[in-house]
């Protein structure tokens, strides 16, 4: 080989390698550029107090229905991901859900959704209404002012729907749980400060839980027995639309939870039931469930 060739052999890799640095070099900036674009949201929507800033048609939500979650820490990221675990496939592969700290709000990107609040109480509430609207569910901006109704009346009626059936029967069961919860955390507060808890204290913080078969307008009144309260009546009906606070599970086309006055009705087929009782379980006793996993 020639000194001429050698030199035109160099040249050429000189001018390979060459493009190979500028083509580099153009990916690089077209990924910074890329980066440092704002992020757009073509579709807004505020629901029950939470703004939502969406990717994709807002109502498209309640189709990503396999999703990924993520260990994140805080004790309201927990509820959060037992709450969307409790509605949605989990796997790995699917769609991402993120749960960080930030401005409140919904955040749904094409491939991954980001639900953000600055206080644990502002993640739960978003992590609610992201529940809804994946479910499909009208969302009420009353639903976190029903723990505080059920303490202040220091009582509760469970309103079921004789036409009810599965999911909505085990999402009548999740309720029972944590208003079960949220009565055994409140009698146990000494009234007197004398560093002990009597029977007259517990009876005073007591909150009763009634429950009822709706069929009609009639509710009857059904069997209690607890640790905490025992209540045996038998063929003793009531007017539903006169019990408060209430929270009561219909069968209805329309799929809602609606808080009216301090009650809240439950609406829609089986399987919206059900998972409307999940929101709202972790909407009134956040706890409940954490502590059931003993992870509270």
């Amino acid at each position: 080989m020639t000194e001429e060739e050698t030199e035109g052999g160099k040249g050429k890799i000189s001018k390979t390698v060459l493009a190979v640095i500028i083509l580099f070099g153009i990916a690089v900036i077209a990924g910074i550029y890329t980066y440092m674009q704002p992020v757009t949201y073509r579709y807004t929507e505020t629901v029950a107090g939470v703004n939502i800033y969406s990717q994709i048609p807002i109502e498209d939500i309640q189709y990503l229905k396999i999703i990924a979650l993520f260990n994140e820490s805080g004790k309201a990221a927990t509820t959060c991901n037992f709450e969307l675990s409790a509605i949605s496939t989990v796997n790995p592969n699917g769609y991402k859900i993120f749960i960080e700290e930030g401005e409140k709000g919904i955040y749904v990107h094409k491939k991954e959704a980001y639900i953000k609040g600055s206080t644990e109480e502002d993640v739960l509430q978003a992590c609610n209404v992201f529940s809804c609207l994946r479910e499909g569910i009208e969302c009420s901006g009353g639903l976190w002012s029903v723990r505080e109704s059920i303490i202040d009346a220091r009582r509760v009626n469970i309103i079921l729907d004789i036409n009810v059936r599965g999911a909505s029967l085990r999402g009548h069961g999740e309720i029972m749980g944590a208003l079960g919860y949220i009565q055994a955390e409140n009698k146990m507060k000494d009234l007197n400060g004398d560093g002990r808890i009597e029977r007259w204290e517990i009876e005073e913080n007591l909150i009763k839980i009634f429950q009822y078969i709706k069929e009609g307008d009639n509710c009857s009144l059904q069997r209690t027995t607890t640790s905490f309260q025992k209540l045996n009546v038998t063929n003793e009906t009531f007017k539903c639309s006169e019990l408060h606070p209430s929270i009561m599970l219909l069968k209805s086309e329309k799929n809602a939870i609606e808080v009216k006055n301090g009650d809240v009705i439950i609406s829609g087929d089986d399987d919206h039931i059900g998972s409307a009782c999940i929101i709202l379980r972790d909407a009134i006793s956040p706890e409940f469930i954490r502590s059931l996993y003993r992870m509270d």
